[in-house]
């Protein structure tokens, strides 16, 4: 890992700077559960018994889904860097991942769906049949990220979206949509080891000596 930048107590829009390397995959989510879940303990235990899908359900699940990436991540090779949960200023707004190594930036959402089936083709994806915005919400993810590190690291920056499925059972791609790429958490690690290398290590190190601290996301 990079030595860590001293940023101090510095504050910036009344924004505690916080180094994000500090932050687990599904942080953000977990928490957000944990309040959903206590506002009603025994209406979600019982939900949870009779297999009802509540919100606190879908919650639940997503969180289990960033963990789950989140540890597959923690495989890639140390000349990788990770970060996980990053809360940006666009509508309290959660990046599941970010990933800078020698294949680039990458903005990873993770989609955790329990014995579903995927199906990618060039416009979006459909999940057990029915579309989804995926493909758009993760385009515009990685634009607003690249534009984030891009003014913090004052050159530059392209981020790629990149959705990672959990627990399909069925995945089947027809044609991959422009400018985001899907796979699933199986193949991920492959999916890194195929990557070109584009990012020399001394880039590497400057895009995530910026991209850890909580300020650059805001």
């Amino acid at each position: 890992m990079v030595d860590s930048i001293d940023m101090g107590t510095t504050e910036r829009h009344d924004i505690t700077v916080c180094d994000l390397a500090d932050t687990v995959a599904g942080a953000t989510t977990r928490a957000r559960w944990a309040e959903l879940d206590a506002q009603a303990p025994f209406a979600n235990l019982c939900a949870r018994v009779l297999g009802v899908r509540t919100a606190e359900w879908a919650l639940r699940v997503e969180a289990t889904g960033e963990e789950l990436v989140g540890r597959r991540l923690a495989r890639l090779g140390t000349e990788w860097e990770v970060l996980h949960s990053i809360e940006t200023g666009d509508g309290g707004h959660t990046i599941d991942h970010v990933v800078i190594g020698p294949g680039g930036v990458f903005t990873l959402t993770t989609k955790h769906r329990p014995r579903g089936r995927a199906v990618v083709d060039a416009r979006c994806v459909r999940v057990n049949g029915q579309h989804t915005n995926h493909v758009r919400n993760a385009r515009h993810e990685a634009t607003r990220a690249g534009w984030l590190l891009s003014e913090a690291c004052h050159f530059s920056v392209t981020a790629t979206p990149l959705i990672v499925f959990v627990g399909l059972d069925d995945f089947k791609i027809k044609q991959m949509p422009d400018a985001v790429q899907v796979t699933t958490l199986d193949r991920l690690l492959a999916w890194f080891d195929s990557r070109p290398s584009i990012s020399s290590p001394t880039t590497t190190a400057a895009i995530y000596q910026r991209a850890r601290w909580s300020t650059t996301w805001y």
